[in-house]
């Protein structure tokens, strides 16, 4: 009786798919992105991946918009892009009224979003950040098992 097994390397990462972030932009929680690019999230796979849907991501809340609101920022939709590698995805808040220097200690909260390893349209979806509730945490984290943020700080207080 002879048998066939064929093994594969298991790709690290807290996915069993193996995709984790080696970069996000907000992940040290007193980081600030200003007026500049106001509440913008970068994050870097280690693994190329494609978007399931970019309607898929969403604002959940603009959180603490400061006590002084002399414009306060109104949110439409998150714009969505993803490099040609599949290695980087941008999220940027689609304002329909900006923020200004008047809105203080100010944060974006993602809600949703889905990716898959590049090029393997059987592999399950991965959701980045939770559907359901803002603030909760997604599948997709660090090789260490560290979360990835949903909140990301535009103003500081």
């Amino acid at each position: 009786l002879t048998r066939v097994v064929t093994l594969f390397d298991k790709v690290p990462g807290p996915d069993d798919n193996g995709v984790h972030a080696v970069f996000a932009s907000n992940r040290d929680s007193d980081d600030v992105t200003g007026l500049t690019n106001p509440g913008r999230l970068v994050l870097v796979f280690n693994r190329a991946v494609e978007l399931v849907s970019v309607s898929g991501f969403s604002i959940g809340a603009v959180t603490n918009p400061g006590t002084s609101l002399p414009n306060p920022p109104t949110l439409g939709a998150a714009g969505v892009s993803l490099s040609a590698d599949g290695l980087t995805l941008t999220l940027t808040p689609q304002y329909t009224t900006a923020p200004v220097a008047g809105n203080t200690n100010m944060s974006i909260e993602y809600i949703g979003g889905q990716v898959r390893v590049a090029g393997d349209e059987g592999v399950d979806t991965i959701n980045v950040f939770d559907t359901t509730t803002v603030a909760t945490d997604g599948e997709l984290g660090y090789l260490d098992g560290a979360d990835i943020s949903n909140i990301v700080r535009v103003t500081a207080p």
